[in-house]
């Protein structure tokens, strides 16, 4: 989804996927190998770069390891990138004080639209989507550029949604699309990999993380609600559905 933007390149050697990415600043920077061994495949990246790898988004569990690998490497977390995860029962029944607010917004949204749907993925035209997202968020003022700039790679997505093989559902209201939720299964987690709603409908938002986390979400342990990127409203809307912990991600220079 992101490969244009972040210039994405890769390379796959002795089953293993190597790749690369070029942040907006320039900085290009590897990934995780994804590898059988993963220990041997760092080994052979940093050896094919003659020792000077600059990695990225590197998760908390593999940094004691590329440690015991490079010693002298400078590790530094990257806090944009800290994935959100939460237990799935909280995201489904949003029971207790805390989760109060929620609750009044979607009790709002039920009142407002007593006669909303939601209808599954598969079932929704890439037309319909692609409408949403041109009419709702091409006209949001408050939209900033790198929203602006996912709209254009959720669009893709949409449009080739079967090669994704990504899961989800869409709000509707009269026939009016007012959000939807794209995501996938991995193991015991369920990922939200895209979400939008209408902001000028007060409790879509909620509704349809509730509705999203309800549908896919009762067979699994956690949902991952991924980043923020910095976004100081995208933090505070994440914060406030109470995380059961952030997964860490790093930045480790090898020279």
């Amino acid at each position: 989804m992101w490969r244009d933007f972040y210039k994405m390149k890769f390379a796959v050697e002795d089953s293993t996927f190597f790749s690369k990415m070029t942040f907006p600043d320039g900085g290009e920077f590897f990934l995780l190998p994804l590898s059988p061994d993963t220990e041997r495949s760092v080994k052979r990246l940093i050896e094919n770069e003659n020792g000077h790898v600059n990695f990225a988004v590197i998760p908390e569990e593999y940094v004691p390891m590329l440690l015991k690998i490079c010693p002298d490497a400078n590790v530094k977390e990257q806090t944009d990138f800290a994935d959100y995860l939460y237990n799935a029962g909280d995201l489904i029944t949003l029971e207790g004080r805390k989760y109060s607010g929620q609750r009044n917004l979607i009790n709002q949204f039920r009142r407002s639209a007593p006669n909303y749907t939601v209808i599954d993925a598969d079932d929704v035209s890439p037309d319909e989507f692609a409408d949403f997202l041109q009419n709702v968020y091409r006209e949001d003022k408050n939209a900033n550029s790198e929203e602006k700039n996912e709209n254009r790679e959720v669009l893709e997505v949409i449009q080739n949604r079967a090669l994704y093989g990504m899961i989800g559902c869409a709000l509707f209201s009269d026939g009016r699309m007012l959000g939807f939720s794209l995501g996938e299964k991995r193991g015991d987690t369920l990922y939200t990999h895209i979400e939008k709603a209408d902001r000028s409908v007060n409790g879509a938002y909620q509704t349809l993380v509730n509705e999203f986390s309800s549908r896919y979400g009762a067979d699994v342990k956690y949902i991952n609600r991924e980043e923020d990127m910095g976004d100081a409203g995208l933090r505070r809307a994440k914060l406030a559905y109470h995380p059961t912990a952030m997964l860490k991600k790093y930045t480790i220079e090898v020279h």
